[in-house]
């Protein structure tokens, strides 16, 4: 497709789009959960003491948000982590996967590095949450931050369906 050849990705600040375009990709994705949410940004800038500054943004192609990153710089610890302290990290569109996918993400995480370069910060938190469809189908439970340079400090998270009954449980 000619159309699709010749449209190019743009980032995009947070404060640019609505919490529907943002919670749209969030809420499709097998990446989003509650922390990533609009709602969840807009609560934790609005905490004076903590002081965290937006950094947040999506990638866009043509009109069709990609991903959305939740990030924010916190001054008392100089680090920029998703969604305030970590507990999130890019969303990607739920109906991309494979290379796409992949490089997208690649995409994100380095423009967070490159953020944080700029910004002389001491470091940058990410993570998956392990509620995640993402996480819950990682059969190796190999984490795909690695693949694009991060380190990875993962622990063990066990996933139980409390709808079981007590017996099964």
């Amino acid at each position: 497709n000619t159309e699709a050849a010749n449209m190019h990705i743009e980032i995009v600040p947070r404060k640019e789009l609505s919490a529907e375009e943002w919670d749209g990709v969030v809420n499709t994705s097998p990446d989003g959960w509650v922390f990533a949410l609009w709602g969840w940004q807009e609560l934790i800038l609005a905490v004076e003491p903590w002081a965290l500054e937006d950094h947040s943004f999506a990638i866009r192609e043509g009109r069709r948000l990609l991903a959305v990153v939740p990030l924010q710089y916190h001054p008392g610890s100089n680090r920029m982590a998703s969604s305030g302290w970590g507990g999130s990290g890019p969303i990607i569109d739920g109906q991309l996967n494979g290379k796409r996918r992949n490089k997208l993400l690649g995409q994100a995480i380095q423009h967070c590095i490159d953020l944080v370069k700029e910004s002389g910060v001491g470091g940058f938190d990410v993570s998956l949450s392990p509620v995640t469809d993402t996480s819950i189908s990682s059969i190796w439970g190999v984490n795909p931050l690695v693949f694009h340079g991060l380190e990875d400090s993962s622990g063990l998270a066990q996933i139980v369906d409390l709808s079981l009954s007590e017996e099964e449980l």
